[in-house]
């Protein structure tokens, strides 16, 4: 049988077409004429009456199927399952995006009920440090060449020590220093002994009676100068109001030379580390020494002394050199 409206063959007692699902009339079943069969004939066999007009009946009967209902019910179905998902989902969409909300808006991003892993606490350990104790450090000064006299003069200035030995050499002059170690420039500790070679001259010459007697390594010179008079007297009283000449300093030793330049800064109370000024200075009644070498400044000094300072200290250097006074330094201007 076939579907009136769109032609699919469908199976007999079927109500609705699967294709197109409209409603299939069922076809009546009209009996079946039977022709009358011709039985006035007779043989051999004997052929039973065969009734006229018989109905004939299907020989297989279809029960009718449900094929459309099934179908409305799978789609139904199959829709129901999907809202339900879909609402599902939603929900949990929803209670996501709540969850989250509360943990950055009111909980400061921390998951609640999720302990967060504790690093190992390290206890801090506290050591005290000391600072380390800066010794106080001197620069060596450059003395080699020049006179041992200022040899001596600056480095106690400079807060060290000073040994030395004789040497006969051709080339420095007498009462120079013909080297030194620690070398110029090199950082050493306060009090440190810098080693001095001083040369006695040509070797056969005769020295003159200006040059210091050798001194221990201490550096006190044992030699008396005739400038020690008395425990009151200044070597140049008036070192400190003029400029000095030539005139003002003849007949002096370098030794006594030396004297008076210091005179000038022991005025101003300056100690001497170096044991022939200091014993020298020490026994002079005027004199209150105060101020360590390190800390005095020249800048107490007057014109006229710093002037005479200068002159004086170029004289004791030219006198040991050549026995005698530089007479072109007529003046310290």
């Amino acid at each position: 049988m076939k579907c009136s409206k769109c032609g699919l063959e469908l199976a007999d007692g079927v109500k609705f077409c699967r294709f197109c699902g409209a409603k299939v009339e069922e076809e009546k079943n009209e009996p079946v004429a039977v022709e009358s069969v011709n039985t006035n004939y007779q043989d051999n066999y004997s052929i039973p009456e065969i009734k006229t007009n018989a109905n004939v009946a299907p020989i297989i009967k279809e029960e009718p199927t449900q094929f459309y209902e099934d179908v409305v019910k799978e789609k139904k179905s199959s829709s129901k399952g999907k809202t339900v998902v879909i609402v599902f989902l939603v929900l949990i969409i929803l209670a996501m995006a709540g969850f989250f909300g509360y943990v950055f808006l009111f909980n400061d991003g921390k998951i609640p009920f999720v302990e967060p892993a504790t690093q190992p606490t390290t206890e801090a350990v506290t050591e005290e440090t000391t600072e380390p104790v800066t010794e106080a450090l001197a620069e060596v000064p450059s003395v080699a060449g020049g006179s041992y006299q200022l040899a001596l003069q600056r480095i106690s200035d400079a807060g060290l020590q000073e040994t030395h030995t004789f040497e006969y050499s051709d080339i420095v002059a007498k009462n120079c220093v013909i080297s030194q170690d620690p070398k110029p420039g090199t950082n050493v500790k306060k009090g440190t002994t810098v080693k001095l070679v001083v040369s006695k001259g040509i070797e056969g010459a005769t020295a003159p009676s200006t040059v210091p007697k050798e001194t221990t390594s201490s550096g006190t010179n044992s030699q008396v100068t005739s400038a020690v008079v008395s425990s009151s007297a200044y070597i140049i009283p008036d070192s400190n109001s003029k400029y000095l000449t030539i005139n003002d300093i003849k007949g002096m030793s370098a030794d006594e030379l030396g004297l008076a330049r210091n005179e000038i800064f022991a005025r101003h109370g300056r100690i001497f580390q170096n044991s022939t000024y200091k014993n020298y200075f020490n026994s002079k009644s005027w004199y209150n020494g105060t101020i360590a070498p390190e800390d005095f400044n020249n800048g107490v000094l007057n014109k006229y002394e710093s002037a005479n300072a200068s002159f004086l200290s170029d004289q004791e250097d030219y006198m040991l050199a050549n026995g005698k006074l530089n007479n072109s330094l007529t003046s310290a201007n």
